[in-house]
């Protein structure tokens, strides 16, 4: 989802959304971590996240509920990013055990909040929540990317490359 390139406004806020409603469930089970550094940081982080959640929750409902041109654009931008949403919810037995060990958060109570809230949104923005089977056997998080990592990369390695004996 986050390599997804900034193609225009619409792209950059339904983006922002779908990872905003995900964070802000995500930090709040992470407030109860038993790892104090984890539970201090998603405390910390939640304030933000709360903003973000809502100013983003605000432009999906001003833009799906405005004229019927925005309304298409952001429709198309959410049917466009929704492939990659399944891998906001993958789990592996390392965050299972973490899950176990009251860790990490239990992301199955994260997409039980995160798809009430994305619906409660879009409805109010008269937009119509995509349905897509899974996308992808292979994420970010098990070392698979899209082809746009490639250009992320790119641009943040232009310095280095350009300049290999600079010293910052």
């Amino acid at each position: 989802m986050v390599e997804y390139p900034n193609e225009d406004y619409g792209y950059v806020i339904a983006r922002q959304f779908l990872m905003d409603v995900f964070n802000y469930y995500n930090y709040t089970l992470l407030k109860d971590s038993k790892d104090k550094t984890i539970a201090a940081i998603a405390a910390k982080s939640i304030k933000e996240a709360t903003y973000h959640l809502k100013r983003s929750s605000e432009w999906i409902i001003r833009l799906g509920d405005g004229t019927e041109e925005s309304r298409e654009k952001i429709q198309t931008c959410i049917n466009d990013l929704w492939m990659y949403v399944d891998e906001f919810f993958e789990t592996d037995e390392v965050h299972e055990r973490l899950v176990a060990a009251g860790i990490a958060a239990d992301i199955s109570a994260v997409k039980t909040s995160w798809n009430k809230k994305v619906s409660e949104v879009l409805e109010a923005a008269t937009l119509t929540k995509p349905t897509l089977p899974k996308y992808s056997l292979v994420y970010g998080k098990d070392g698979g990317h899209t082809d746009y990592m490639g250009y992320i990369l790119t641009e943040m390695q232009f310095l280095k490359n350009r300049f290999p004996k600079a010293v910052w």
